[in-house]
């Protein structure tokens, strides 16, 4: 079922409401992260402090990550917590854990894959930059006041990029942003 975004209210096409948009708080990052032999490394972060008790989230995530022919697992993961943390355990998990093949510790992954494409060529892929989105209504059932950390973690067992090609070139890339709107339900 297709939705309507609005600038006062959020409703699906049929017109039922879901609620009244209370604020919308935007992270946008050009920086690249290298997620190299590690089951939990947090990527990006934003935050946002709920005006209105027991008020839903909508978390919209958009991230490119690298391809190259290596055989490596890979995975993403969305977390939120009340404090900000260098862990993911101190973290609960936006989404389930069905995508095993890499898991953020503690998290698990909205997002896992096995071998990163190639993409064709003789280049073997290296310039390719690959988009991966997640989207997620949360319903925190928190006071009003309450400040929310919601961050992407990623895991591997070998080496990708988050935010730019396996190259290393700096004429390529994709920007990370994190969208946090807080909805009166």
């Amino acid at each position: 079922m297709a939705s309507i975004m609005r600038f006062d209210e959020w409703q699906n096409s049929l017109g039922q409401k879901y609620g009244t948009i209370l604020q919308v708080v935007e992270y946008h990052s050009e920086s690249a992260v290298t997620i190299s032999s590690t089951s939990s490394a947090k990527l990006h972060e934003a935050s946002i402090t709920l005006k209105s008790p027991n008020s839903a989230v909508l978390v919209m995530v958009s991230v490119g990550r690298s391809s190259y022919n290596q055989d490596i697992d890979m995975g993403l993961a969305m977390g939120y917590a009340t404090s900000s943390s260098s862990a993911s355990t101190n973290y609960t998990s936006l989404h389930g854990s069905s995508y095993n093949r890499e898991l953020v510790t503690g998290l698990g992954s909205f997002w896992a894959q096995d071998t990163s494409e190639p993409g064709g060529g003789n280049w073997n892929g290296g310039y390719n930059i690959s988009g991966i989105t997640f989207n997620k209504k949360h319903s925190p059932n928190v006071p009003a006041g309450t400040t929310l950390y919601y961050s992407l973690w990623g895991s591997s067992d070998g080496t990708f990029y988050v935010g730019r090609s396996w190259s290393g070139s700096t004429d390529n890339g994709y920007d990370t942003s994190i969208i946090l709107m807080e909805v009166a339900q």
